[in-house]
Parts: C-alpha cells; sequence; structure tokens
C-alpha cells in the first residue's frame, strides 16, 4: 500500500553502520556560527539556481517564526506524529522535538529556475544536470555543473541541521512537469526501533510503504497548497524552492542571520544581482542596493563596516575606463613572469592614480587550461581594488563568484584595505574545484581540483598573492622594512607627537575657537553669511547675525579632515578616516533647517542654503581627533 509520510531505510546485515559527519563542515572556524552557514550554502544554492545566469536578479526571503500558527502546528503534527519515535531517536536533541511545533524558519528564492529535473530519475545520467535529483535523492554528489557556486552536494544539509528534527521539506516550482513537487528529507543518527535498525537518511514523499520502490515528490494539489498556506508562504506560481525546516535550532538568530548575509554577499547585493528579505514574526528587513549602505552598524567590527563603504566604490569601478590591465603572463608565477606585468608605465599610472584618487582597480589577465587531451587554453582574469588606510593591517579578501572565501592565508597587506573578486568564467571554475565543502579556502591539494589544471597549483598562488606582489613593486625598497606599504602617499597622525605638541602649545588652532577657511580661529568675519560652531564629536553651520543676510539661495562648500602634525589635515584626508552620508558620521538636525544637501563626496559636502534662518550639524567625527574645517561660499554649485 502506498502512502504519503515519511519513509525510514531499513538496515540489512551485510550494511555497513555509518553516520553523517557532514554537520562539521559548517561548523569551520571561518564560519562565526550556524546562522552564517545557513545563509552561505542556502543563498550560494540560490545564486546557482538563477533563471538567468548572466543577469541574475534573485531574491531570498528567510523568515524565523517563533509563534507557529494553529494550521502549521497542525501540519506538522500530521506529518510527524505517527513517525515522532524516528525523530527522537535520530537526533542528539530528542528533548526538543515535541508537539506542539514551537519554532520554524522559511527560506524562499525567487528569480530562479527552482530543482529543475526528471522526478523519477533514481541516478544522474552521464554528463547531465538534475537539479531534483542532487538535492533530494543525492548525499556528497552534486546534480550541478561544474560553473556552479556549490560542488559537492553537502551544502543542502545545512538546513537539516538547522532543524532540532534534523528535516526539512521543500516546495518547488519549475518549468519541467509535473509542475509543482513537495519533497521532504532528514539526515538522522542510526537508530533501532522495534527491533529493527534504519539507516540515517529519510525522505517525505509518496511511496510503497516499507517497499524499495523510489519515493516520489507530492504532486497533489490539495496537500501542496495546505502546506503552502500553514506555512503563510510567498511563493505562488514563481518558479524557485520554498523551504521549511521545524523546529528550529536555538542557535539561528536574525541577528546573525543579517550579519551573515551582509559579511558574504555584499558583492552580489552593491551590483543589484541578489535582494535578501529578512523577518522574524512580524519585524521585516529588506538587505538590498539601497540599504545596505546603511546597514554597516550591524556588522560589530570597525574594519568590517569601513570594507562595506569600500566594496561600494569597488561595485562600480571594474569598467575598462576605470581599471588599469595588467599584461597577461606566460604562466601565472609572479618569479617568473611577475615584472614583466608592470613596465614603468603601467607602475607610473598606477601611483598617479592613488595620489589622485587614493584607491585603483586593476584588471588581471591570467591564461587558464585544464590537462585533459585537446583541451584549449581558456582567458580569465580577476580584479584588484586597493586603498592605503591609516588603522590596523585588513586581510585581502577574497570573492569568488560573489561570495566571499574566508579562509585564505598570507592575504595579510599592511595598512591597506583590499578586494581580490573573481566574476564567473574559467578561473572562477579553477578556484571552485579547489574549494572544500563549505567553500572557506582554495585548496591546492582539494580531490576535484588534484592535477586537474595545468599550473593548477601556481594558478592558486598567482591569485592569492596578488595584492602583496603589486605592493613590493610599488614600493621595491621598502617591502621588507616596512609593512604600511603607499602610506607615504597621505600624512599619517602621530598621536603621542601631537599630543606634545599641543601640550607645548595650548592655544593651538586645532582646539580652540571656531575653525573656518583654512583653520583658523577667532569669531567669524562679518562678512560672511555664516558661522561655523564646533561642538563635541562635531560641528554646526549658523548663520551670522552680524552679517547681511543677503540672496538666498547660495551654496557652501565644506571640506574637512583630521588634523595632522605636519602638513594640511584636509589634504591629507583618507577614506578611511570618515566619509560625508555615511556611517558613523550623521546629520543633526536629521533633515537640515533652511537648507538641503547637494553633494556628499568623500570629505567634501555641499550644501545649498535656503533661507536666512538655517542651521546644519555634522556628527560622529569621535572624541580623540581634531578636525580641521575649510568653508567657501559659492553662487551656485556649478562653481564648485
Amino acid at each position: 500500500m502506498k502512502k504519503t509520510g515519511w519513509h525510514f531505510y531499513k538496515r540489512q546485515p551485510r550494511d555497513i553502520v555509518s553516520d553523517s559527519a557532514n554537520d562539521a563542515f559548517f561548523t569551520a572556524d571561518k564560519l562565526d556560527n550556524l546562522s552564517e552557514a545557513l545563509v552561505r550554502e542556502g543563498i550560494q544554492n540560490s545564486l546557482d539556481a538563477a533563471s538567468d545566469k548572466d543577469g541574475r536578479q534573485v531574491t531570498v526571503r528567510i523568515k524565523l517564526v517563533k509563534k507557529p500558527n494553529d494550521s502549521a502546528k497542525k501540519w506538522i503534527k500530521d506529518v510527524y506524529e505517527n513517525s515522532i519515535e524516528h525523530f527522537t531517536h535520530g537526533v542528539e536533541l530528542k528533548e526538543h522535538v515535541k508537539f506542539p511545533l514551537s519554532t520554524y524558519l522559511v527560506f524562499e528564492d525567487f528569480g530562479t529556475t527552482g530543482l529543475t529535473g526528471d522526478i523519477e530519475a533514481s541516478q544522474l545520467s552521464e554528463g547531465g544536470s538534475n537539479a531534483f535529483w542532487g538535492f533530494f535523492r543525492a548525499v556528497g554528489i552534486s546534480g550541478k555543473k561544474e560553473d556552479s557556486l556549490g560542488r559537492w552536494g553537502i551544502g543542502k544539509q545545512v538546513f537539516a541541521l538547522s532543524s532540532l528534527a534534523g528535516s526539512m521539506i521543500g516546495l518547488t516550482i519549475r518549468q519541467d512537469t509535473p509542475n509543482r513537487v513537495l519533497m521532504g528529507a532528514a539526515t538522522l543518527r542510526s537508530r533501532t526501533i522495534g527491533g529493527m535498525d534504519f539507516h540515517g537518511n529519510a525522505r517525505y514523499g509518496f511511496a510503497e510503504e516499507n517497499g524499495n520502490d523510489i519515493i516520489m515528490p507530492v504532486d497533489e494539489s490539495h496537500l501542496i497548497d495546505a502546506f503552502s498556506q500553514a506555512f503563510e508562504l510567498k511563493r505562488k506560481d514563481e518558479c524557485g524552492l520554498s523551504i521549511v525546516v521545524p523546529w528550529v535550532d536555538e542557535r539561528i538568530n536574525i541577528q546573525d542571520i543579517q550579519k551573515g548575509v551582509i559579511k558574504n554577499f555584499f558583492w552580489p547585493i552593491f551590483r543589484e544581482e541578489l535582494t535578501v528579505l529578512i523577518a522574524e514574526d512580524d519585524d521585516n528587513i529588506i538587505v538590498d542596493f539601497d540599504h545596505i549602505k546603511n546597514l554597516g552598524n550591524v556588522l560589530e567590527d570597525e574594519a568590517d563596516q569601513k570594507l562595506l563603504e569600500f566594496a561600494a566604490w569597488a561595485s562600480f569601478a571594474d569598467k575598462p575606463d576605470e581599471y588599469i590591465e595588467l599584461a597577461i603572463p606566460t604562466r601565472p608565477s609572479w618569479n617568473s613572469a611577475g615584472d614583466l606585468l608592470y613596465t614603468d608605465e603601467v607602475l607610473k599610472n598606477i601611483k598617479n592614480r592613488l595620489e589622485n584618487n587614493g584607491r585603483v582597480c586593476l584588471k588581471v589577465p591570467l591564461i587558464v587550461r585544464r590537462k585533459e587531451e585537446d583541451a584549449k587554453e581558456t582567458d580569465g582574469s580577476f580584479l584588484i581594488f586597493y586603498e592605503p588606510c591609516k588603522s590596523k593591517p585588513h586581510p585581502t579578501v577574497f570573492l569568488r563568484e560573489g561570495i566571499v572565501i574566508t579562509d585564505v592565508p598570507g592575504s595579510q597587506t599592511g595598512s591597506s584595505r583590499s578586494l581580490v573578486v573573481v566574476e564567473k568564467g574559467a578561473l572562477a571554475s579553477l578556484l571552485g574545484d579547489s574549494e572544500g565543502v563549505n567553500h572557506t579556502q582554495w585548496q591546492k591539494d582539494s580531490p576535484k581540483f588534484h592535477n586537474k589544471y595545468a599550473y593548477g597549483k601556481e594558478t592558486i598562488n598567482f591569485v592569492t598573492r596578488s595584492v602583496g606582489e603589486m605592493l613590493r613593486r610599488l614600493n621595491p625598497t621598502q617591502t621588507e622594512k616596512k609593512p604600511d606599504l603607499l602610506l607615504h602617499f597621505f600624512s599619517v597622525s602621530d598621536d603621542d607627537s601631537k599630543e606634545k605638541e599641543q601640550k607645548s602649545k595650548p592655544d593651538s588652532p586645532a582646539k580652540t575657537g571656531n575653525t573656518t577657511e583654512g583653520g583658523g580661529k577667532g569669531p567669524p568675519s562679518a562678512s560672511k553669511r555664516y558661522k561655523l560652531d564646533r561642538r563635541e564629536d562635531g560641528f554646526v553651520i549658523l548663520p551670522n547675525k552680524s552679517s547681511d543676510a543677503g540672496v538666498f539661495p547660495y551654496c557652501l562648500q565644506v571640506k574637512a579632515g583630521f588634523a595632522v602634525r605636519r602638513g594640511n589635515g584636509i589634504n591629507s584626508w583618507a577614506p578611511d578616516d570618515f566619509r560625508f552620508g555615511y556611517a558613523p558620521l550623521r546629520y543633526e538636525p536629521a533633515k537640515p533647517k533652511g537648507a538641503s544637501i547637494k553633494r556628499e563626496d568623500g570629505n567634501v559636502l555641499i550644501i545649498e542654503i535656503k533661507s536666512p534662518d538655517f542651521e546644519i550639524g555634522v556628527f560622529g567625527f569621535g572624541k580623540t581627533r581634531d578636525l580641521e574645517i575649510r568653508i567657501v561660499e559659492e553662487k551656485n554649485e556649478t562653481n564648485i
């Protein structure tokens, strides 16, 4: 007799007893928590399934429900109650798996193809691709093609790992026939129930009870509609995948989910390829191109916040008229070909770009070739985004097709900030083959990579060493002696020396009076229609009542920079100091009184003064560094 429900696999006497250890892959040191693992694997799968690979626009919805409705509780009880003994004996935290349902998580993607493929297939056809088979019928084998983010066929198990019942239910809509199907998967421990031994894997679907035939997904409309309504899915008739994780692990929380999204997928978000909707019951957060800039405070580490601002610039700087392209090396080796990539003219161009803009983007071309017979050489390339900064050293951040590779050794490059971005193509395929299960490392001896490419290991070294090698050629005499490369382009404050100097000069203009027109002190000139009022942590621009109000509107150009021991603090400004329009800077009042912000450009602020009674304040500079401010009045913005 066939039934719809959970089906379990009995162990035969000749079968080897084994339990999955795949959960260890999602608790690696370079993944902060289980929420981050869930985000990385889930969104990676969704990006792989984008319906338009070249212009992907994927939306992912993640909702954590702590107060399930009665319909959700009933659906879970009806589906799990007859099999609850398997789930209470098949997971370690069995005391949490009890009725009624306490929590669940929903993960849905849109703008994707859904789980395409033959739902009756029991194995992957040679050279074929079957996303449905790979997701529901295979473990440790991927049904994806080699240009996908995922390779190992294990990532989907993070959903079951996130359930205290070790299970998840998935609804997919696709262009194939049947159009809508529902199936579940569980990863349990080996167990003995009623004197019978059972394997760890189990499936929810339609099959002969206690039979050996293939378990089919549910395709009856009324059952699928009941599932969608019970868990309040947003999916109607759009292609994609919706997953429900019942009894969600208490380690999963909305704050870590939000951090995981921003830290790991900021690049496709800035490129407008990904939008993530995060919700906990009735609270909603949108992480997309328009909102991510204002979510930097979610990241506790200031270095991560600065990286986010840097990435916002980098996402617009990978155009032919913005980057400097290097020569193609004959082989991927800095020792044998590295100097040939950088002609004197190229080095001069890079230095000029750093001096003028404080940042630079390089395109580094490569040749990729497999070892198989008759394999052709394929063009590959990657981008380097670089800026010097004055804070502590930051490791280079590496991205492959939009996902951050979190554990690349030897990537410290002194006091600087850098991104290495590898977009979809031959080089991304090579690096993806070298990654481990959790995609945190490029491993030169990975079983899917070993002996597959000509100069495979050298290519990984070439990419990971690229920023350091670039800096070594820009500063050939300082590389070994001075880790803070290229900071000679900027004036770096010496806090100890500055403090001593200020003690010897108590009337230093950096500490007293109103600062205008290049840092002078004292009351505003009567000819000025404005005055600068220095406040703790910032400044306020107000009307100068002793001056003629004149004609309105007019524009003010405000330039700012932290004071330095030698030189001009405004000219020495670097993006690492602050940027108008970005946290932690803020306007007070939030909407300027009698004025409007016309432009925010690094350390330059353009303000249009509209009435004699105006007020605009900028705060968030901190209390430990002195601020130099220069204000110039212009008739209109075009003159500035």
